[in-house]
C-alpha cells in the first residue's frame, strides 16, 4: 500500500480523470446528437448555403440531444485548464487525452456504436494507455 503525502496531487490526478471523463463520454453523445441535424433530419431546407448553416445551427441549439454533451463537455475544458494552473504540463495533457480516448471507446460501446473487428488489439492498446497513465502518475509522485 502507498501511502500519499501530498493531497494536492492526489486531487490534481482525480480532476484529470474527471477532465478525461467528462470529454469522453461527450464525444459520442455529441456524435449522436449531430447525428440528429444530418440531411435526413427535420432541419428545414433552404436554397441558401448560410441559411442551411443558420437552420442547422438553431436545430442543434434547440435540441438537448447535442446542447447537454456540449455544455458537459465545455465544463470538462473549464476544469481542465483550471487543474492545469496547479499540475504538471506533462503529466495532466497525457492523462487527460489517453483517459478521454479511453472513455469515448467505452461510452461508444455502451451507446451502440460498432467496434472495429481487431478488438484485441484494441484492448491491448487501451492496456497499454493504462499501464502509461500508471508509470506517468508513478513517476510523478
Amino acid at each position: 500500500m502507498v501511502l500519499v503525502s501530498d493531497w494536492s496531487f492526489v486531487r490534481q490526478v482525480c480532476a484529470l480523470v474527471a477532465v478525461g471523463a467528462l470529454w469522453g463520454v461527450t464525444n459520442p453523445l455529441l456524435k449522436k446528437g449531430a447525428d440528429a441535424a444530418s440531411p435526413n433530419s427535420t432541419v428545414p431546407s433552404h436554397d441558401s448555403m448560410v441559411m442551411r448553416l443558420l437552420a442547422k445551427f438553431l436545430y442543434l441549439a434547440s435540441n438537448w440531444r447535442s446542447v447537454v454533451p456540449f455544455l458537459l463537455n465545455q465544463g470538462g475544458s473549464v476544469l481542465f485548464y483550471i487543474t492545469l494552473s496547479a499540475s504538471d504540463l506533462s503529466l495532466a495533457v497525457p492523462i487527460a487525452n489517453s483517459l478521454a480516448f479511453c472513455f469515448t471507446v467505452v461510452t461508444g460501446w455502451c451507446v451502440g456504436e460498432k467496434l472495429r473487428n481487431n478488438t484485441l488489439r484494441g484492448y491491448c492498446g487501451l492496456t497499454l494507455m493504462f499501464i502509461g497513465i500508471l508509470l506517468c502518475t508513478a513517476a510523478k509522485a
